[in-house]
């Protein structure tokens, strides 16, 4: 045809193939994705999905064994300092610790038999005054256990030790506080502890800040016991209370035999001798 070139001669190697669309883009390198964009072969939720399928990193629970022996050094130092209210005080504690664990332990059963419910805390309610009469008698038998062990450390310490009456005794209230924990019975408030450090401390950096303050605390808490003067307030001195006491009975017995030997004289009709009772 007439104003038109002729079409190029298809050899052998342009045979058969396809002349490129003339609509076709030139093919740009990747500039970058959007946050959206989906990758090669994947969808555009894929990573998500890929996260979740991901197994959740354990949470971190320890019980902090070494905070809390720090802890209860603490309380052993400050029970040597002021025997009575420390003494006291951690009594009370141990008691307190004994109740929460028994709820605990309580609906920590319930839950591993039918999972959590909405009722939970109303039966938390409703039993705290059985876990409190259980605490109570548990605390009646530890208590007198580790005075016992206080007053074997107070014999120790005066006869063996040579110590004065009101520094063994004082030693012996720290071993008091010791006992309620460490004496047989002493299980259920340490684990009150450790469900508390556990609960409280997330991290490892958290429990190791917590470990230092409480280490450094119970390090001159220990000093400072080994040189005061411990403070028996709202009590008296060990000591000024036996010799109170040990007039107290002589000025009795006295009395009483005294007493004896004037009745036997006025029946025998010889209570003029009785000089003593006038």
């Amino acid at each position: 045809m007439a104003g038109y070139p002729p079409p190029p001669p298809m050899g052998p190697a342009t045979r058969g193939v396809a002349p490129p669309p003339t609509n076709a883009r030139p093919h740009l390198p990747d500039q970058g994705r959007g946050p959206y964009a989906p990758e090669q072969g994947r969808g555009p939720y894929a990573a998500e999905q890929e996260r979740r399928r991901e197994p959740d990193r354990p949470r971190y629970r320890t019980g902090h064994p070494l905070l809390a022996a720090l802890m209860l050094v603490v309380a052993r130092a400050s029970a040597r300092m002021l025997p009575v209210l420390v003494g006291v005080l951690m009594v009370v504690v141990a008691l307190c610790l004994r109740v929460g664990e028994y709820l605990w332990s309580d609906l920590a059963e319930r839950r591993s038999v039918r999972g959590n419910s909405a009722s939970d805390p109303l039966l938390a309610v409703l039993g705290t005054p059985w876990a409190l009469i259980k605490a109570a008698l548990m605390t009646v038998v530890v208590t007198p256990l580790a005075g016992m062990f206080g007053l074997c450390v107070w014999g120790a310490l005066y006869f063996l030790g040579g110590m004065t009456t009101d520094a063994a005794a004082s030693w012996a209230a720290s071993a008091f506080v010791g006992g309620l924990f460490l004496l047989p019975g002493g299980g259920p408030p340490r684990k009150a502890v450790a469900r508390t450090l556990t609960a409280v401390i997330r991290s490892p950096g958290a429990g190791m800040v917590a470990t230092i303050i409480v280490g450094t605390l119970a390090f001159f808490a220990v000093v400072t016991a080994m040189s005061a003067v411990p403070s028996w307030i709202p009590w008296q001195a060990p000591s000024k209370a036996i010799s109170a006491l040990s007039d107290h009975a002589r000025s009795s017995a006295m009395g009483l035999i005294g007493g004896l030997v004037k009745d036997l004289m006025n029946n025998l009709g010889l209570g003029f001798l009785a000089f003593w009772s006038k």
